[in-house]
């Protein structure tokens, strides 16, 4: 379920989502490492600050998903995506889990534009990759097409992540638990129309 064994090429075949997600944070991200280039326009016109957000500027809702601020950030947030991600939009669709994921992580920033100050700015994709944590977890309880085994596995998992956030620094928990919680919520509505 986890494991990764194929090509990029077969992989980017099976999962173009995915892929295209990865491929477009680590454009962007290198978009930012380029000494001539002023990079900083990605962040001060795309990046989640709670007072735009406000004003009207609601793209930044979707854009501050695929921006991030470090490679560690970059690197981790890709690791998770190619771990939790493809299991998922094999069994639910490639548009499906388009939604789910964008979905997801409008759900955190919501979540950060509700309870964070006005001055709170925030990038990255934890939102919706916690929403993936959720929409597993959801799935375990709600269909039965999915294998009894991986249950404890992902619930484990979740806890574990969820309980490492609440001790790192400069973590948006609120993303977190808005995108775990809205990636719950959506199971229901996804697999009623796909039809499980």
């Amino acid at each position: 379920m986890f494991q990764r064994t194929e090509s990029f090429s077969a992989f980017s075949k099976s999962y173009p989502v995915i892929t295209t997600i990865i491929l477009f944070q680590v454009l962007l991200y290198a978009l930012t490492k380029i000494p001539l280039l002023p990079h900083i326009w990605l962040f001060e016109w795309f990046g989640g600050v709670n007072l735009y957000i406000m004003q009207g500027e609601w793209w930044r809702l979707v854009t501050s998903i695929f921006l991030h601020y470090s490679l560690s950030h970059l690197v981790f947030n890709s690791l998770t995506l190619l771990l939790f991600g493809p299991y998922l939009e094999q069994f639910i669709g490639s548009i499906r889990f388009s939604f789910v994921y964008i979905a997801g992580g409008i759900f955190g920033n919501l979540a950060t534009l509700w309870i964070e100050e006005p001055s709170y700015s925030h990038v990255g994709a934890s939102g919706s990759l916690f929403s993936l944590i959720g929409f597993y977890i959801g799935l375990g309880f709600a269909s039965r097409t999915l294998p009894l085994q991986p249950k404890p596995l992902i619930i484990i998992i979740a806890v574990t992540t969820a309980a490492l956030t609440f001790g790192q620094p400069n973590v948006n928990v609120l993303a977190h638990i808005g995108g775990l919680v809205g990636g719950g919520l959506l199971v229901p509505f996804i697999l009623y129309r796909k039809g499980k």
